[in-house]
């Protein structure tokens, strides 16, 4: 899987052609213009399509850099932030960290959108079922939803599917301590 990353050298960048290229590079011109909402967006998602090319190999900050035209720091700084809301993980070869798409949708079945509203606002959730090289996970994402009432992710969590049992009992537990200080406080 990881071939190509010897232990302190990457034998050969990502294989891209230059059609495809030009699909994840991004313009300087374009971004400059662009609010910082829609700028991050727009970066993010060429960095998350590009991820799903390499699914099987993984990529590097560099060779994403290299191939988008953007700046490592810029391309490392979102490839943390998409491995913080689970869109993406990282494994560390030596001296690269390489990335990966974070599992692919198992059955468009098992994928549930909702919203859960209060008086105060509305939030809205997805729970998927993913698969990548490390198992089968239950995926909880939370959403934004902007002007334009697009979503983007706000966070996410993954859980094993082999621990997902025991994640609910913990979690029925605290909610459990919750409400009884609520009570409790609440007299």
């Amino acid at each position: 899987m990881l071939q190509r990353y010897t232990q302190h050298e990457v034998s050969e960048m990502y294989a891209i052609d230059e059609e495809e290229r030009n699909e994840y590079l991004i313009n300087p011109n374009e971004l400059r213009y662009l609010p910082p909402s829609e700028k991050k967006k727009l970066i993010r998602s060429v960095i998350l399509k590009l991820l799903r090319k390499a699914e099987h190999e993984g990529i590097t900050v560099s060779e994403v850099a290299a191939i988008t035209g953007l700046d490592q720091r810029t391309v490392s700084r979102h490839l943390e932030y998409l491995v913080a809301i689970r869109e993406a993980y990282s494994i560390e070869k030596g001296k690269y960290k390489i990335y990966f798409p974070n599992g692919r949708l198992m059955h468009p079945y098992l994928n549930k959108d909702f919203e859960l509203s209060t008086t105060r606002d509305t939030r809205y959730y997805n729970f998927s079922f993913l698969e990548n090289q490390y198992g089968r996970f239950i995926y909880i994402q939370e959403k934004s939803k902007d002007v334009f009432n697009r979503f983007s992710i706000s966070g996410g969590i993954l859980i094993n599917l082999e621990c997902v049992d025991e994640f609910l009992e913990h979690f029925e537990e605290f909610v459990r301590r919750v409400n009884e200080w609520r009570d409790q406080d609440s007299k």
